[in-house]
């Protein structure tokens, strides 16, 4: 995009400079010192608004400024295409930050590797507050650690970064100003920041697929997106092949959650970049990549990409068999469900897709069963997923009263558990309610499928078109047209959840 640049003497450039340095009121010659100034700052805003700063900080003369400003310029790197004015002023502040105040220059390099909003100091505290800090402390500069670890340093060092114009009082460092110190703080700073958000960002029990993560999750995202953005190029260009475990991590994490918002493209794009990462960082046949190669293919198979889907579930299956052995197997158990979904959409897509994919899916779910069972028991969470797929499968059979009994064995351990994810238990509800109904137990459906759909609304208040959300209201209103035919009053019901949510009413009745 062209940058608009203020060249106006006896306007915009001057009087920008003029107000940032706080001479609201200067003499003629100082006007014209100014002015020099902001030629020599390319009437650039950001270098304007720096310059400002600079003067006003530091106390020097608009001459002073033109000065210094030369002297940096002889020294400075390649800046590419970025204008020599702005490279300028981002360096000359930067250094004035280190000699004044080291700990905003710090915490200006790490916030160079992140997303350019929602810079705050939230996002820095909840790395050191949470559980994981102290492996991920040990990946980071010592200056970090001694940024992060205390308060006052980070409290003092956003004060200054905000006195000195690098970042807003909302919390937003200007693209440029990043790119530029991305050339300071160099690959150390890129990995520091990778282990800050590494340290925050949820898995386990606590991870992507469950619903109350979601927050945590759309917070770290765009710092984790911006952060590949800007360092994979150096990866291969110039750092050589990485062993970030934080950041393959972080890309792994990241695309579950796109996953779990129907974003498969955003998802497959960050996965790839795990799988990449871990296998030059451990090899290709470790057996720590086959979560990586699992979660990858569940999403190409989503797209359509059976071929690489399979040969990565195989690979996975294969590498799982032959190393994870005793409580170790409830990996093997994952990947054998993985891989039955994938033999799911091939069921899905017909033809000679399709070839084999029954057989397949019901020997990955036999062999799931025994382990989760053994290893979890009958009436774990793990099974409540397996028999949830099990009614799956008996879908795409086209076995209903099968499907239902399964759904509904899913949905009583689901309820059973003493801290089920809300939306999981909704799916579960929406599974048994949508199977009943084809059965035409409308009444009997009616329950669950309400259940699902208030859990849903609830939980993707924030994301009204979520496609899980639509589903279920297409379930329940199907349902409420179905009794309002018997005479039940729910048809003003199901209008209601029709215009809220752009559904065809009379598809719904059909």
């Amino acid at each position: 995009l062209e940058v608009l640049v203020m060249t106006d003497p006896h306007g915009g450039a001057t009087e920008l400079l003029l107000q940032e340095s706080r001479r609201p009121r200067p003499l003629a010659q100082e006007r014209a010192e100014a002015w020099e100034a902001a030629k020599a700052l390319g009437g650039m805003p950001l270098a304007l608004v720096m310059g400002g700063a600079l003067v006003r900080e530091e106390r020097w003369s608009f001459e002073r400024l033109v000065t210094e400003l030369d002297a940096v310029l002889k020294l400075r790197p390649e800046s590419g295409e970025y204008p020599d004015s702005v490279v300028g002023a981002v360096l000359l502040t930067h250094e004035r930050l280190r000699a004044d105040l080291p700990w905003a220059a710090v915490l200006a390099e790490l916030c160079a590797w992140l997303a350019p909003e929602g810079l705050e100091e939230g996002l820095f505290a909840g790395s050191v507050a949470g559980g994981k800090w102290k492996t991920a402390r040990t990946l980071t500069t010592p200056e970090v650690r001694d940024l992060l670890e205390h308060p006052e340093n980070m409290r003092a060092a956003l004060r200054g970064l905000r006195r000195w114009s690098v970042l807003s009082d909302k919390g937003a460092m200007h693209r440029l100003t990043q790119a530029v110190l991305r050339g300071t703080g160099g690959q150390a700073m890129a990995e520091s920041a990778a282990a800050v958000l590494a340290a925050q960002f949820p898995n386990g029990k606590d991870g992507p697929a469950f619903v109350h993560s979601w927050p945590t999750c759309r917070l770290i995202l765009p710092h984790v997106q911006a952060l590949w953005a800007a360092a994979e190029p150096l990866w291969h260009s110039t750092w050589g092949q990485p062993g970030w475990a934080a950041m393959d991590y972080l890309l792994n994490q990241s695309g579950l959650f796109l996953s779990t918002q129907h974003d498969l493209a955003g998802a497959v794009a960050l996965k790839r970049g795990s799988l990449a990462l871990m296998e030059a960082r451990l090899g290709e046949e470790d057996r720590d990549i086959t979560t990586a190669l699992g979660n990858l293919a569940l999403d190409l198979a989503n797209l359509g990409e059976f071929a690489e889907a399979q040969d990565k579930i195989d690979r996975a299956v294969a590498l799982a068999e032959a190393h994870r052995k005793g409580t170790e197997r409830a990996e093997l158990a994952t990947l054998y469900m993985q891989q039955a979904s994938l033999a799911f959409r091939r069921m899905e897509a017909g033809g000679q897709v399709a070839d084999g994919a029954e057989a397949m899916a019901e020997a990955a779910l036999d062999k799931a069963r025994g382990i989760r069972v053994e290893l979890f028991g009958e009436d774990s969470a793990e099974m409540s997923n397996w028999w949830n797929s099990m009614g799956y499968l008996r879908g795409l059979q086209r076995r209903k009263g099968a499907e239902l009994q399964a759904y509904k064995r899913a949905l009583e351990i689901c309820r059973a558990l003493p801290q089920a994810d809300r939306g999981v238990l909704a799916t579960r509800a929406m599974n048994y309610g949508s199977t009943a109904l084809e059965l035409g137990r409308a009444e009997k459906a009616q329950g669950a499928l309400q259940e699902a759909y208030e859990i849903a609304a609830e939980i993707f208040a924030e994301v009204p078109n979520h496609p899980n959300l639509r589903t279920m209201a297409h379930w329940l209103a199907a349902c409420l047209m179905v009794l309002a035919r018997k005479g039940q009053g729910t048809r003003a019901q199901a209008e209601k959840i029709c215009a809220r949510h752009g559904l065809d009413l009379a598809e719904r009745e059909a």
